[in-house]
């Protein structure tokens, strides 16, 4: 998961911070507010996205599966792709409870 803001100029940027929750970002950083290039924003503009890729699990599983031959490479890219949709919908979960979450 990655936070970010949207600065003044509608440029996303993203923190060096990793938090489930903006109360949690709020005792990171020490503060409700915090400034950027000189401009000050408040925690409760932060917003979270997903980080993750599930096709990767996917390439890497059917890329080991090649060692097995054809076979191996179709069950190496599903249980790849299997194991990817997890980590995107666990994620999926994260970012949900970080934007709904308040100070």
């Amino acid at each position: 998961m990655k936070l970010f803001f949207v600065d003044n100029s509608g440029e996303k940027r993203y923190l060096e911070y990793e938090a489930k929750t903006r109360a949690e970002l709020k005792t990171q950083i020490g503060s409700p507010q915090f400034d950027y290039e000189g401009n000050s924003y408040s925690i409760r503009n932060v917003q979270a996205e997903t980080s993750s890729n599930s096709v990767f699990p996917a390439v890497l599983g059917g890329a080991l599966g090649i060692l097995a031959g054809g076979l191996g490479v179709a069950i190496g890219a599903t249980i790849g792709a299997m194991a990817g949709e997890s980590i995107v919908e666990t994620e999926k979960k994260e970012v949900n409870e970080f934007n709904s979450s308040t100070l």
